[in-house]
């Protein structure tokens, strides 16, 4: 009776590992992978993923801000439009379940363009909204929400700071709300010429993280070096340091990686519009611990870290010879920063550019973008500009 048990286990086992082993293989087959274009002056800046195994997304809809909720197959749950606004370069879910915009504003507030921030709820109807500036032009970059509740956000100003003001130069601006979207603290960072800033991320010791380019810190000056600038809570400098050659160099978003340092994206060798993409390794003290510059591209504007412990990069890569043409870059590199593979995505004739990616849950990648046609075959100006969504499977393909 003993071994009729034993031998009945076994059979239950077996079948039960064969079960498991053509379930852990469908993964891979049921990864999708789908197109989602929008036209009509569009371009979309920021997409994160949202409790409900959707996606939030943010850019500009004509000439306001707009925010786009879709699910995890491409199709519109429902989309807002702020009137009076310019652009929300930033969006993010909130703890309430609601969410948490950041761009700008040129018709509210005190000066030409001022930061704009604004609540929606689950569904995306406007909670309220808060503008901070001053008699020039600031523009909100980026925004996350912070451990106590409350918003850390980024971007540039000429209102204030250390610039020359008649010449407009920009510097760094840093803004602290709490949960009700009241300013808590404010400081600027920069120099006598311009400093911007593109990406903050919050860091496991509750401070900040900055990623920028400088023209007035460096090893150069009146032309660009990438910015690395750590904040505590408080949004006191704990570090900084630049990095760059001889020709502009930029950074465009940075993350935390899982050993606690950081990982870069940004452009090097910048010269007539033109560069190479460029993503470099810190360790949790800002020392560099390797950079690897990519002939495939000219832009890494957005990073993550994958689960593997590697790195997706989304950019844009130049046509040869044409500075005004250019495809989608979508790069996959290993944890030392060896490219394992890349893809370009594209039409002719337009200026086509990935600005988020971000890993999805069955292992590909979505990334979101816009395509500009600028200019037509006689170099006049053209104007036609479509915003983009695409779903990769893990290795970087859309399956038609």
């Amino acid at each position: 009776m003993k071994k009729v048990i034993l031998f009945i286990l076994i059979i239950i086992i077996y079948f039960n590992s064969i079960s498991i082993a053509k379930f852990g293989n469908s993964k891979s087959r049921s990864q999708n992978s789908w197109k989602k274009t929008f036209f009509v002056f569009k371009r979309l800046y920021s997409i994160q993923h949202t409790k409900d195994k959707s996606y939030i997304i943010s850019g500009n809809n004509l000439l306001n801000a707009w925010v786009l909720k879709i699910n995890s197959e491409g199709h519109k749950e429902w989309d807002y439009t702020l009137d009076d606004s310019y652009v929300a370069n930033s969006v993010l879910q909130t703890l309430d379940g609601g969410y948490i915009l950041a761009g700008s504003t040129s018709t509210k507030g005190a000066g030409e363009y001022d930061f704009l921030v604004f609540k929606i709820d689950e569904k995306g109807r406007k909670i309220g909204e808060s503008t901070f500036g001053g008699s020039k032009n600031d523009f909100a970059k980026s925004i996350k929400q912070t451990a106590d509740g409350g918003y850390i956000v980024v971007g540039i100003t000429q209102s204030k700071g250390y610039g020359d003001a008649k010449k407009r130069r920009n510097d760094v601006w840093v803004i602290k709300l709490n949960n009700e979207g009241f300013q808590e603290w404010d400081y600027t960072f920069g120099g006598k010429y311009d400093d911007l800033a593109e990406s903050i991320q919050l860091t496991n010791d509750n401070g900040y993280i900055i990623a920028g380019s400088t023209c007035s810190k460096g090893n150069k000056f009146i032309r660009f070096d990438a910015w690395i600038i750590k904040l505590s809570r408080k949004g006191h400098i704990q570090w900084e340091y630049t990095f760059g050659g001889d020709k502009e160099d930029k950074a465009y978003d940075i993350k935390q990686t899982t050993d606690g340092g950081f990982i870069v994206s940004g452009s090097k060798n910048i010269e007539r519009a033109k560069g190479d993409a460029w993503v470099f390794k810190l360790n949790n003290k800002g020392k560099k611990q390797w950079d690897y510059t990519y002939d495939v591209g000219c832009i890494a504007s957005s990073i993550q870290q994958t689960t593997d412990n590697g790195y997706i990069v989304a950019g844009s890569t130049y046509q040869e010879g044409n500075y005004h043409n250019g495809d989608v870059l979508v790069m996959k590199l290993n944890n030392k920063g060896n490219k394992q593979w890349h893809r370009t995505f594209g039409e002719n004739d337009y200026y086509e550019i990935a600005t988020s990616i971000l890993q999805t849950a069955d292992g590909g990648y979505i990334f979101t973008g816009y395509a500009d046609k600028v200019y037509d075959n006689t170099d006049n100006f053209k104007n036609d500009t479509n915003a983009f969504i695409i779903k990769v499977n893990s290795e970087g393909l859309l399956i038609k």
